[in-house]
């Protein structure tokens, strides 16, 4: 969750709100708040689709969840023109590989070369899961950040490119 929807959620008189740090499922089951629920109403702001791990797991701790679906994760919508500067691009590239869903919507409609290519860049992951996700699809060089943010993100990637290693 971003900082302006925890802030959405302030303002609109939600009292408590958790954001794990890295910001990802398994860093919000590890919340000491969200370990023993029995009943607790808790809200998930989420997407449709996605693993539903995190639903589950609150479940099963005993949430009793209001779930709000409040973006969208659509296909993604390339065309000859993305795959043409995919192709024409010099050096080596990067990709911040943050769902494995998008990553496989991307790898879906690209042509072959252009994917071919893509799988060229260095890809830049939050979590050992989406590490793994990057790696099946055929990556090279995955380099994990520490989290799922831009900042954290891009760190990784500056490390990695000056020869640190950053876990």
């Amino acid at each position: 969750m971003g900082e302006a929807t925890r802030r959405a959620l302030r303002r609109s008189g939600v009292a408590s709100v958790h954001v794990a740090d890295p910001a990802t499922t398994e860093g919000l089951l590890a919340l000491p708040a969200l370990r023993a629920l029995r009943q607790q109403p808790v809200g998930l702001v989420t997407a449709p689709g996605g693993r539903g791990l995190l639903a589950a797991s609150l479940r099963e701790r005993g949430a009793e969840l209001a779930i709000a679906e409040v973006y969208e994760r659509a296909p993604a919508r390339l065309n000859r023109s993305h795959a043409g500067k995919l192709l024409a691009a010099r050096g080596r590239g990067a990709v911040c590989v943050t769902s494995a869903e998008a990553l496989r919507n991307v790898l879906a409609v690209l042509p072959a070369p252009a994917r071919e290519r893509l799988l060229e860049a260095v890809a830049v992951t939050p979590s050992a899961r989406l590490e793994a996700v990057a790696r099946a699809a055929g990556f090279g060089t995955v380099v994990r950040a520490p989290g799922p943010t831009p900042r954290a993100l891009i760190a990784a990637l500056l490390a990695h490119a000056s020869g640190q290693r950053f876990r």
